[in-house]
């Protein structure tokens, strides 16, 4: 029913099993890479959505209308530069 694995195998098998011969750094890489997208994406659209909140409560407390639209890209931009920042930092794995 089990297929019996070598001890030569490695410590826990996985190259017979996955069909790799070594552990592989690269795969690591990638899933941190992805991890880091996804991370910035969500900078992003958290600091999206805090900008027409923001945009919101100074319409609510009676700000000019111009600066409550300026508010939103403005807030924005500042969480894509923070995304870009993340991305662009160095990766620890290199």
């Amino acid at each position: 029913m089990f297929k019996k694995i070598s001890p030569t195998a490695g410590a826990c098998g996985c190259e017979k099993i996955l069909g790799m011969k070594k552990f592989d750094f690269k795969n690591l890489r990638d899933v941190l890479m992805f991890g880091k997208v996804l991370s910035a994406g969500l900078v992003v659209a958290g600091y999206a959505f805090l900008s027409v909140w923001c945009a919101n409560w100074l319409n609510e407390h009676g700000w000019p209308l111009l600066i409550s639209l300026l508010a939103i890209p403005l807030i924005t931009g500042f969480g894509v530069w923070q995304a870009w920042l993340f991305m662009t930092s160095k990766n620890p794995l290199k």
